[in-house]
């Protein structure tokens, strides 16, 4: 395989959310992590399930299920966290699995619909074929900004 090839594809993390796949880019994932102990923050955003140490960071935990407007689930031992990585600070997002980790030519993808409504192509940045299944391509930065949304301190968080 060529560089010119190389640089045709791009790889996801392919993530469940009550019976959809997602993809998220596998360079804004750091880690996917199973689900442990969450400490509880009072008055976080609903988003915000709260937060977890991980290797000495504090890492907010968000509620993928929450902030698209579903209803919680009961977690299972298939529940992930996917730690991604948002202006240098790590992020937790809840999923219900996850799926597998794709790489797909470029051509596999396609523009969001302007059809499917401004909220819901403000965090579908596209959409992938992948053989009879579709996947819908997160924009990880969105979802990160709403999820925490701007009135939540990690570092408040930190020193409770």
């Amino acid at each position: 395989m060529g560089i010119n090839e190389i640089s045709e594809l791009r790889q996801l993390v392919v993530f469940q959310l009550d019976n959809e796949e997602f993809g998220a880019d596998i360079n804004s994932v750091r880690e996917i992590i199973r689900l442990p102990d969450i400490t509880s923050v009072p008055t976080a955003p609903s988003t915000i399930l709260g937060v977890i140490n991980l290797r000495n960071e504090t890492i907010p935990i968000i509620s993928l299920r929450r902030l698209f407007g579903w209803e919680d689930i009961e977690t299972d031992s298939e529940t992930r966290i996917l730690v991604v990585d948002a202006d240098g600070r790590g992020i937790g997002l809840v999923v219900d699995s996850v799926v597998e980790v794709l790489r797909l030519e470029k051509t596999a993808f396609s523009d969001s619909p302007r059809s499917i409504g401004a909220s819901a192509t403000f965090y579908v940045e596209s959409i992938a074929q992948v053989d009879k299944r579709m996947v819908l391509i997160v924009n990880m930065a969105h979802l990160v900004e709403t999820g925490v949304e701007h009135d939540f301190d990690v570092d408040r968080a930190q020193a409770a």
